[in-house]
């Protein structure tokens, strides 16, 4: 499959409501979020949530949303950030330290048992 196919142009883009392109799971937070800033109780904030590629694959985002209201418009902007390789290099140093973690203890445990059995082989000679 090309890079191509998993991207959408710019007519399905514009003929398509932004809620199409959420992941399920994201939908509803993404909403109450938004209008929070429609309402005016939100004027900048920070949300994470899942973009939905023509492809159907998964795109981690990062949104830095901002709105401002003048005497004619209530206007909101952001600025938003694909962080799916982030998000896989986090999960897998997370995953990296937790084996880390279980070999240290592991090791820590073999050692507490070498110090035993050596303690043991020295009284025994003396």
């Amino acid at each position: 499959m090309s890079f191509q196919n998993r991207q959408y142009n710019k007519k399905e883009l514009l003929s398509s409501p932004a809620s199409d392109f959420i992941h399920p799971n994201y939908k509803e937070t993404v909403r109450t979020h938004m209008l929070g800033h429609r309402d005016g109780t939100k004027n900048h904030s920070f949300l994470k949530w899942t973009w939905i590629r023509k492809d159907g694959t998964e795109i981690g985002v990062e949104s830095k949303i901002y709105s401002e209201e003048t005497d004619n418009y209530h206007v909101a902007f952001g600025v938003h950030r694909d962080v799916t390789e982030k998000n896989y290099l986090e999960t897998t140093i997370k995953e990296q330290l937790a084996k880390e973690a279980a070999l240290r203890k592991e090791l820590e445990a073999q050692a507490t048992e070498k110090s035993k059995d050596n303690s043991a082989i020295s009284h025994e000679l003396l």
